[in-house]
């Protein structure tokens, strides 16, 4: 199992994961709650689905029935089943589960990639959901943004694309596995640090855990 290496993050340090980024922007009184007050948050079935997934991805060999049938919520057997069916429509990994470490403005933003081809300027995620990913989905979450953001700043190119992979977890799945391209212009993605990632860390230095940013 990946080590999280959660004591190395803000507020330790002035190193944000980019769960605490997204989480931050969200709603700074939640994110006080989780990663300052150290309240637990619930943890649920599509969850775990993702965390096995996720394992599986990075290593073919991992448990991940076992790791279902036991991490401590009820799973259902369908999504247990899900996990081993839909692995063989992707490859091998590349590089799964690396980290861009990018300095800002003072801060480390630490961006976890389910896999990437450098040589081919791609980068790879995957989400379980039962809700639906959709073009426009893709194309404005927060999170494909981020990445793309944080590959530009390291790499001083933006990316060709982000493949986003979209595991259909409901009940009467279209496809077991639709595949969206997001696609972003410098321009975009400076917009991005100027609107988003500026303010999230102006707030966050003001000490900010009440009112919402955006």
């Amino acid at each position: 199992m990946r080590n999280y290496k959660k004591d190395e993050l803000y507020p330790n340090s002035k190193i944000l994961s980019s769960s605490q980024f997204i989480d931050y922007a969200k709603s700074p009184a939640n994110f006080y709650a989780k990663w300052i007050a150290g309240f637990e948050m619930k943890r649920s079935a599509a969850l775990e689905v993702g965390v096995a997934f996720g394992e599986l991805y990075a290593d073919r060999s991992f448990d991940y029935r076992s790791y279902l049938l036991n991490c401590g919520i009820k799973v259902p057997a369908r999504l247990i089943d899900l996990v081993g069916s839909v692995i063989k429509y992707f490859p091998k990994p590349n590089k799964p589960e690396y980290e861009l470490r990018v300095p800002f403005e003072g801060w480390l933003i630490r961006i976890t990639l389910d896999d990437v081809y450098f040589n081919q300027n791609i980068i790879v995620e995957h989400k379980t959901s039962g809700l639906g990913w959709s073009q426009a989905v893709a194309d404005n979450h927060i999170q494909i943004t981020l990445q793309q953001w944080a590959y530009w700043k390291l790499k001083k190119r933006v990316p060709k694309k982000t493949l986003l992979n979209w595991i259909d977890t409901g009940y009467h799945p279209v496809k077991p596995v639709q595949t969206f391209e997001v696609k972003k212009k410098v321009e975009q993605l400076e917009m991005f640090e100027k609107t988003i990632v500026v303010p999230v860390l102006k707030h966050l230095e003001m000490k900010n855990f009440s009112s919402n940013i955006f």
